[in-house]
């Protein structure tokens, strides 16, 4: 089976613009986006899912409630091994080959993720807690980050205010600060699916 390398997603209808369609592989799965839907993201904290196409840069699961990750041969990409030495430089991660084509990380308790527009150093960054600038905590009582895929948005270079913490991750069935969420069903078939190639197209039609 040929592999499409781009998942597109857009906006469900004028009337639904909290919720998107993600198509990948000629299926169609329904998603929720922003609270303010999708268009050109102004800056941290408003609400928007951003246009534009962004490279999949690595993931994080929950290794105490994921347990369907496991040893692959997903070996076939020329460039998986720089892949995984990216995904290394993050101190004391663990890396590992699963039914995924991208690097995946264990999940730590103390990990987090830096909205602090005001924190030259650490803005939209993965960080160890605690740290006094403002966070999002991946380690959640919910469900919601069980799964996570970081997009490669305001990522390169980084500018502050204009927006951090862009993933895919577990739906709760409403609106995103910006994030792109799925059912934990399809989220993990996508994982089947997705190489070091796959990059996603976000547009407003």
């Amino acid at each position: 089976m040929t592999i499409d390398p781009q998942i597109r997603i857009r906006p469900y209808s004028p009337l639904k613009p909290q919720q998107g369609i993600l198509t990948f592989n000629n299926k169609e799965y329904t998603c929720h986006v922003g609270r303010n839907g999708i268009g050109h993201k102004i800056m941290e904290g408003d609400g928007i899912t951003p246009v534009g196409d962004f490279c999949i840069r690595m993931g994080f699961y929950r290794p105490d409630k994921v347990k369907c990750l496991h040893l692959s041969n997903n070996n076939n990409y020329d460039d998986n091994n720089k892949v995984r030495e990216k995904a290394h430089t993050h101190e004391n991660s663990s890396l590992i080959s699963k039914i995924t084509g991208i690097p995946m990380i264990e999940m730590k308790q103390e990990y987090g993720w830096c909205d602090d527009m005001f924190d030259e150093i650490h803005y939209n960054r993965l960080v160890r807690l605690p740290i006094p600038s403002s966070h999002e905590k991946l380690w959640r009582d919910d469900d919601l980050y069980d799964i996570v895929l970081v997009l490669g948005y305001n990522d390169n270079p980084i500018i502050l205010g204009k927006g951090s913490a862009i993933f895919m991750h577990i739906t709760n069935n409403g609106p995103t600060s910006g994030c792109i969420a799925l059912a934990r069903e399809d989220l993990y078939e996508i994982l089947t699916q997705i190489t070091p190639y796959t990059t996603i197209h976000i547009s407003i039609e």
